[in-house]
């Protein structure tokens, strides 16, 4: 990896979440000098109002895994790994991390089995692995994605 590559992981188990914290002091933790922007990617993941003051360990694991990824964008990488985040998920909690990241300004790698998901983030070059062959696509996948 180049020297100016920022990269930031995603792991399903939600590591790294400190669960006595509320959700405002566990993200602020990653930008403390910035309370206003994480405020709003706080928001960007449905994270707002007297919400952010709620103690993380009695959020519900999609709420944590919406809390670990809005931790993710504001530590600031230019290169997001993501292996399955939306795994047992709800639809809501689905949709919310899609929108969220379909804004994304970096790279992304996902792993994932969610073609839902991967719609929200419109990628510019997608990868199949039917039958363990890989498969690379680098235009327009709508009816790719319509057929999948």
């Amino acid at each position: 990896m180049g020297d100016r590559v920022r990269l930031g992981y995603y792991a399903q188990e939600n590591e790294g979440l400190d669960y006595d914290n509320t959700l405002l002091s566990e993200a602020t933790e990653v930008l403390p000098a910035d309370p206003k922007r994480v405020r709003g990617i706080l928001g960007r993941f449905l994270f707002s109002g007297s919400r952010v003051f709620q103690e993380v360990g009695t959020l519900s694991g999609g709420e944590k895994t919406r809390l670990a990824l809005a931790k993710m964008v504001l530590d600031g990488p230019n290169l997001l790994v993501l292996d399955e985040p939306t795994t047992h998920l709800d639809v809501l909690s689905r949709n919310i991390i899609g929108e969220a990241l379909g804004d994304y300004n970096g790279t992304i790698i996902a792993v994932t089995h969610d073609i839902d998901f991967v719609r929200y983030l419109q990628p510019d070059t997608l990868l199949l692995m039917p039958e363990g062959r890989i498969m690379v696509y680098k235009t327009e996948h709508d009816e790719l994605l319509k057929r999948a």
